[in-house]
C-alpha cells in the first residue's frame, strides 16, 4: 500500500520543485542584462605635453553584465580591454623642463569593475531615466613598453575608482 502512494507523492514533489526552480530562473533572466560597447581610449597623465589627440587614440571594447536588484537600483560588472600609448618624441635643442616628458610608451590594459547604479526614474514606467553610478575595480597593464622615457610605471596593476552620470533609454 505504501508503494502506491510513494510514486505519485514523489512526482508531485518534483513537479512543485520544478515549478519553483523555473519561476526563479525566469525571474533571474528578467532581471539580467548583457551588453557590449566599443569606444576609444586616450592617455592622460604624467607624459602629457598636449591635450587629447586622435593620433594616440585606440579602440576599446567593454562587456557588461547588469542585474536589477530593485526597479531603480542595479549592479553592473564590466570587463574592458584596450590599449594606451603616448609619443612625445625627443626633447628639442634648447628645450628645458623641470620634468622630462620626452619619450614614448605603449601598453595594453585590462580592467574589471563592479559599478552599482541608481536610476532616478522607474524604467518600467518611463522610457528615459537619468542615472548615477560609482564603483571600483582592478586593472592590469599588459606588455608595458617604454622607449626613452625617464618615467617607468612601477605598478603595472592596481585598483581604480569610476563614477559618472548618464541617461538610459
Amino acid at each position: 500500500m505504501k508503494n502506491k502512494f510513494l510514486l505519485p507523492a514523489m512526482l508531485a514533489l518534483l513537479t512543485i520543485t520544478g515549478m519553483k526552480v523555473n519561476a526563479q530562473t525566469k525571474d533571474f533572466a528578467q532581471k539580467s542584462h548583457l551588453g557590449i560597447s566599443a569606444g576609444m581610449m586616450n592617455y592622460s597623465g604624467f607624459m602629457n605635453k598636449t591635450a587629447f589627440t586622435f593620433k594616440e587614440s585606440h579602440p576599446s571594447v567593454e562587456v557588461m553584465y547588469r542585474y536589477d536588484v530593485t526597479r531603480n537600483f542595479n549592479v553592473r560588472a564590466t570587463f574592458m580591454t584596450g590599449s594606451l600609448s603616448k609619443d612625445n618624441g625627443e626633447m628639442g635643442a634648447g628645450e628645458t623642463s623641470s620634468v622630462n616628458r620626452a619619450g614614448k610608451f605603449k601598453t595594453s590594459i585590462f580592467e574589471a569593475s563592479i559599478l552599482p547604479e541608481y536610476n532616478f526614474l522607474d524604467l518600467t514606467q518611463h522610457k528615459v531615466s537619468p542615472y548615477v553610478f560609482a564603483g571600483g575595480g582592478y586593472y592590469t597593464l599588459i606588455n608595458y613598453q617604454r622607449d626613452g622615457a625617464d618615467y617607468d610605471k612601477p605598478d603595472k596593476s592596481g585598483i581604480n575608482f569610476r563614477g559618472g552620470l548618464g541617461v538610459k533609454y
